[in-house]
């Protein structure tokens, strides 16, 4: 217990520590303002969190595009604690963009005019700032596509909060819309919070030696944090991906400057079974789980100590399946024929994809990065082997122009999409702690069809994929090419509807 102890206030120093290194932090980005011409404007904010003054002298800024040059910041002081908002409004007019947000005149405002802002892509972008160097990024906001008239905001810490909604975390409507009458945007511009991240909160399972218990006998579980909150201890199958149930209201007590919490679990058939603690601080959530077993029995030990989320959590193994891998497209036209896989989410609350990471059969985690795309139950998204530029022909040629759901590869943090051999690949999904979330494996490919696993699937055992055929399990061939799938596009069975409706209305009642 020392032992992992020690592991969790290592980690907790080194955050602190990295925390207390960085200065700049990227808090705020509009870029799909819904205003009218004349106050639509793009604009992010700049957070200097100490502990001393920056100057900007030499600092510059530059968006997703590998074609455009840094653009430099003006020379002057950001103090501690202070921001600097930077919009592509006309140069000279920061009085106009103060009063469209009812912002004081000592509101640092840095009109760059859009001659010399780089447009931030309403369907995905990200603002990177380099100091003086250029080599060094400083500051770093990804972000996926927009909702027209709010920001994307992040804490001070650089711990991302979702789109900005009138009334939280400081965000309002903006009084005027910079023309005629009354603004639609909602940001909170000038205006930065704190909250509870990884460099506050940690928290651990402890290991037990190894705990094991046939079904209908009882095992306790306990977990620890640093520091108190609202805690639920819970577990579900692993072998299906259904049935979690988490124990909540549970009582904390302090011992040796640690928060503990337990509880008893019985499971209800054989099987193999996950389990996990969650703690939750001040609407923010931190989790940690683990992964053994054996068929017919329990196999509780905790091999993993720290896993953090903010108020989203990533998905739990087994509840991402891959639907849809196109490994050979039969497209003449090189700007729509990139590789592309599609994921449908089961589970039964929101998740991110955040942290989340694939790779093929190299078998390699944490390479390939995704951003915060949120899920919801039912959601689908398939990730493009192609440039941001390429996304929306991509999406014409198969009819999807409207498609928020297909993303290119210019959106993952880290990595690319790995070429899928037309000979045979696998691809497999790894969640933040590099635990496997599912995998496929597909053979040789018929040139222009794509390879799909219907969603009642079960997705730690997916086995061999079907090829799709035009007009069936809602495939079609591209009405402005030759291939036939469905990319973005799950059709579930009502077999599949009803078992998730099922899935849903027993973990209601177990919670």
């Amino acid at each position: 217990m020392k032992s992992l102890l020690h592991v969790a206030l290592v980690v907790l120093c080194t955050c602190l520590a990295q925390a207390a290194s960085a200065a700049l932090v990227v808090t705020e980005v509009m870029s799909s303002s819904s205003h009218p011409t004349g106050g639509k404007w793009d604009w992010f904010e700049l957070y200097n969190s100490g502990p001393g003054a920056v100057n900007l002298s030499g600092y510059s800024w530059v968006d997703d595009n590998s074609s455009h040059t840094n653009v430099f910041f003006p020379p002057w002081q950001l103090p501690a604690g202070k921001t600097l908002l930077v919009t592509e409004a006309p140069v000279g007019a920061e009085t106009a963009f103060r009063n469209m947000w009812g912002l004081p005149t000592n509101q640092l405002v840095y009109n760059m005019g859009t001659a010399n802002f780089w447009g931030l892509g309403s369907g995905g972008d990200f603002v990177k700032v380099f100091d003086p160097s250029t080599t060094n990024p400083v500051a770093l906001a990804v972000f996926g596509t927009a909702t027209a008239g709010a920001t994307f905001h992040w804490s001070r810490e650089g711990t991302y909060l979702g789109i900005s909604q009138a009334g939280q975390y400081g965000a309002y409507v903006a009084p005027s819309n910079g023309v005629d009458g009354a603004g639609t945007d909602v940001g909170s511009p000038g205006i930065t919070v704190s909250v509870p991240t990884l460099s506050t909160f940690v928290v651990g399972l402890l290991p037990a030696a190894l705990s094991t218990a046939m079904p209908s006998q009882s095992i306790t579980i306990h977990s620890r944090s640093i520091s108190n909150g609202l805690a639920s201890i819970g577990f579900g199958r692993t072998s299906n991906g259904t049935g979690w149930t988490w124990m909540t209201n549970l009582v904390t007590s302090l011992s040796n400057g640690l928060y503990y919490a337990q509880t008893s679990i019985i499971p209800p058939v054989p099987g193999i079974y996950y389990y996990a603690a969650r703690w939750e601080f001040n609407g923010f959530s931190c989790y940690a789980w683990n992964h053994a077993g054996q068929t017919n029995q329990i196999v509780l030990n905790a091999e993993y100590t720290l896993l953090v989320t903010n108020a989203i959590r990533a998905p739990y193994p087994g509840e991402l399946l891959i639907t849809e891998v196109m490994a050979s497209s039969s497209h003449t036209n090189s700007a729509i024929n990139g590789d592309w896989f599609e994921l449908y989410y089961f589970g039964t609350e929101p998740a991110t994809l955040a942290g989340c990471s694939f790779n093929d059969s190299a078998n390699v985690p944490g390479l390939n990065v995704f951003p915060d795309i949120p899920l919801l139950p039912g959601s689908v998204i398939a990730m493009v082997d192609e440039g941001p530029s390429n996304i929306m022909i991509f999406k014409n040629v198969w009819g999807l122009g409207g498609a928020t759901n297909i993303f290119s590869r210019a959106v993952l943090v880290a990595g690319e999409v790995p070429g899928l051999s037309s000979s045979g690949d696998q691809l497999r999904l790894y969640d933040p702690l590099n635990e496997q979330i599912t995998a496929v494996s597909f053979g040789a490919s018929s040139n222009g069809f794509s390879f799909y696993w219907p969603p009642e699937t079960d997705p730690f055992s997916p086995g061999a994929p079907l090829t799709s055929t035009d007009g069936l399990d809602g495939a079609w061939r591209a009405p402005g090419g030759s291939d036939v799938a469905s990319p973005g596009v799950v059709v579930p069975e009502p077999a599949t509807a009803l078992l998730l409706l099922l899935a849903f209305a027993l973990r209601r009642r177990a919670s």
